[in-house]
C-alpha cells in the first residue's frame, strides 16, 4: 500500500501548524496514523505557489481558500445585510472566493503537475467563471457552514 502524505498549507504557517496538530490529535483518537506537515503558501504569488505545488506534486488539492470568513456578514447591521441580500445577491461575496481560487488554478497550470483540484470555495459560481478562462477546477464541493441545524 502506497504511503500518503498530507500537506496543510495556509498563508499563516502557524495557523496551518495548529490545524495539523488538531487533525493529528483527532486521528490518534481513532487509532490512525497520518503523515502530515504544515506549510506556508501565498496564492497572491503565483510563481512561488507553483514552485511549492511542483515540489509537493499532490495527487489531490482541496481548495478551501477565502479572503473573508463566511460569518463576517453576520457582523453587518441588519438593515445593511438585508439590503445587500436583496439588491446585490452574491455579488459582494463572490470576489472573496474567486480571487484565491483563480490564483491557485493559475499556479496549477503554471507548474504543469497532474492533480485533481477539488474546489470548496463557492464552486457553484467560481468553477463556471474560471471555466470561461480555461481554469475550471475539475471538481467542486459545497461546504456546510453550520454544524447545527436550525
Amino acid at each position: 500500500m502506497e504511503h500518503k502524505k498530507f500537506v496543510l498549507a495556509d498563508l499563516h504557517e502557524e495557523v496551518a501548524r495548529k490545524r495539523v496538530f488538531s487533525v493529528w490529535a483527532g486521528a490518534s483518537y481513532l487509532h490512525r496514523s497520518l503523515s502530515m506537515e504544515s506549510a506556508r503558501i501565498d496564492l497572491f504569488n503565483v510563481d512561488e505557489a507553483a514552485e511549492l505545488l511542483r515540489k509537493w506534486n499532490p495527487s489531490i488539492v482541496c481548495n478551501m481558500t477565502s479572503l473573508q470568513s463566511w460569518w463576517v456578514v453576520d457582523e453587518l447591521p441588519k438593515e445593511i445585510w438585508s439590503r445587500l441580500e436583496t439588491e446585490a445577491g452574491f455579488g459582494p461575496w463572490l470576489p472573496m472566493h474567486l480571487t484565491l481560487t483563480h490564483r491557485l488554478m493559475q499556479a496549477v497550470q503554471k507548474c504543469r503537475i497532474k492533480t485533481l483540484v477539488v474546489n470548496c470555495s463557492f464552486p457553484d459560481l467560481t468553477n463556471p467563471i474560471l471555466g470561461s478562462v480555461g481554469l475550471a477546477p475539475p471538481a467542486g464541493l459545497e461546504m456546510q457552514t453550520s454544524c447545527c441545524p436550525g
